[in-house]
């Protein structure tokens, strides 16, 4: 089983998920990205390229499968899906 460097906390306190404990300040700090673009990645805006993606998978010690799975779940939960 594959342990996780961060669990994911919304900084509202809202949508504890099942990875990275980060708030979206630290996580986008971590990745190395504006927390603006990490809120529009995780609303659902924005679909993050490819090595935006790879970014926050590393900073949360997770795959790029996970990452983006753990997006698609966020994005469905706050009915804000992107329809490619």
């Amino acid at each position: 089983m594959r342990t996780h460097k961060f669990k994911y906390v919304d900084d509202r306190g809202e949508r504890a998920n099942a990875m990275p404990e980060l708030t979206r300040s630290a996580l986008a700090r971590e990745a190395g990205i504006s927390r603006s673009q990490l809120s529009r990645i995780l609303n659902g805006r924005i679909e993050p390229p490819v090595e935006t993606l790879r970014k926050i998978a590393v900073a949360m010690d997770a795959t790029m499968d996970e990452t983006d799975a753990w997006l698609r779940r966020l994005r469905k939960q706050n009915g804000r899906e992107r329809v490619s």
